[in-house]
């Protein structure tokens, strides 16, 4: 097997963190599948980045992020909103997806899907912890555990290249009143605790240990730990200076663009929402309504799911009449198959926009203007 690439660096901007991360994806897709890349860095200073799906001021306190002077952005990966800084390691694999039908892993150079994806790289994790003597376990849909508290989110995104990208969040040290103070934390997410409950629901390396941890020590672990769950070398390979005007050109295209940051924000007419935590993860519906008619919605949350079904369903639902069965319909068209929201059944997901058009019932419906009329069949329509 032929060695994976290996990226260490310190100190990355979030947009530039996160532009390199897509970046390297560039160079996998179905067809092209060299072995796994894997970059091991840290953010500085502090920064918070929430999940593909996510609304951004639902999650993050804004005016306290713009006090301190801490940049927000967007990962291309599903799941909940972190805090990243120099005491957080953050563990990127890049490869291609494997094809349908076809066992992923290491040995085929990528996983066959999401769910595959966060099992398959975990591994890699969890090993270099236990060269630490930690003992952690995947726990939910993307938590890795240590006695119960949670050490590291995971995440995961796959392209229309067949190109996948997993992504870690492992904290070797936090500043948890820090955290507190930027991000706001549903209480949903917590079990139904108080915010003050947090802290016995994380932990980090240097408590397990009972010592400071640095994320040098750590970075050095988990680059073990992956030589040792698959069996491979790693070679040291940073990025040429032909990648680094790519990442910045990607960084400045899209990553400090607020297009990218601010797109699931709810439309500013919004009337109704409705949040619930479910089996895989907090599913969270905004919408607004002409007359009978659902005239916008924006389905966000720290669910993993497939970025064109929800663009699908979201564009099926717009000017449609807002009742069960037209709901129904759509979700179950639109979420079917491989495409759905990971784990959560469609009747789930229609009872949450029904609760949204009850709310919005509830408040005054806003009547703004009528519903367009069906284009003609072959016309083109646009989202």
């Amino acid at each position: 097997m032929e060695p994976w690439r290996y990226i260490a660096d310190d100190g990355v901007l979030a947009s530039y963190g996160l532009a390199a991360d897509e970046w390297l994806m560039s160079g996998y897709h179905a067809a092209h599948k060299p072995p796994p890349t894997l970059r091991l860095y840290t953010y500085a200073p502090e920064c918070v980045l929430v999940g593909r799906f996510q609304n951004v001021e639902a999650e993050v306190s804004m005016e306290e992020c713009r006090w301190r002077g801490i940049a927000v952005n967007r990962r291309p990966t599903g799941g909940g909103t972190i805090m990243m800084g120099p005491g957080q390691l953050g563990v990127a694999v890049v490869s291609s997806l494997a094809p349908a039908g076809a066992p992923g892993g290491a040995s085929s150079g990528g996983p066959s899907g999401p769910r595959e994806a966060i099992r398959t790289w975990s591994r890699g994790i969890v090993a270099g912890l236990e060269g630490l003597g930690i003992r952690a376990t995947l726990r939910g849909k993307n938590d890795l555990e240590v006695g119960g508290r949670k050490i590291a989110g995971l995440g995961v995104y796959i392209d229309e290249n067949g190109a996948a990208l997993f992504h870690c969040s492992l904290l070797a040290g936090m500043n948890l009143q820090l955290m507190l103070s930027l991000l706001n934390i549903p209480l949903e997410k917590l079990s139904d605790r108080a915010v003050s409950a947090l802290e016995s629901r994380l932990t980090t390396v240097s408590r397990e240990l009972d010592r400071s941890v640095d994320t040098d020590l750590l970075r050095g672990r988990i680059r073990e730990g992956f030589v040792r769950a698959f069996g491979v070398s790693l070679s040291p390979r940073p990025f040429t200076e032909g990648e680094v005007r790519g990442i910045s050109r990607l960084e400045s295209e899209k990553y400090l663009a607020s297009e990218w940051v601010y797109q699931r924000q709810p439309p500013r007419d919004t009337e109704g929402s409705a949040r619930r935590k479910t089996g895989a993860g907090l599913l969270s519906v905004h919408l607004s309504l002409a007359g009978s008619v659902i005239k916008n919605l924006v389905i966000s949350g720290d669910f993993f799911s497939s970025m064109a079904a929800l663009n699908r369903l979201e564009a099926r639902l717009r000017w449609s009449e807002a009742e069960r069965g037209v709901v129904e319909d759509a979700v179950r068209t639109e979420l079917s198959g491989g495409c759905a929201i990971l784990g959560l059944p469609a009747a789930e997901v229609s009872d949450v926009i029904m609760e949204a058009v009850a709310d919005a019932g509830a408040q005054g419906v806003c009547f703004l203007r009528p519903r367009p009329p069906r284009p003609a069949e072959g016309q083109a329509t646009g989202r």
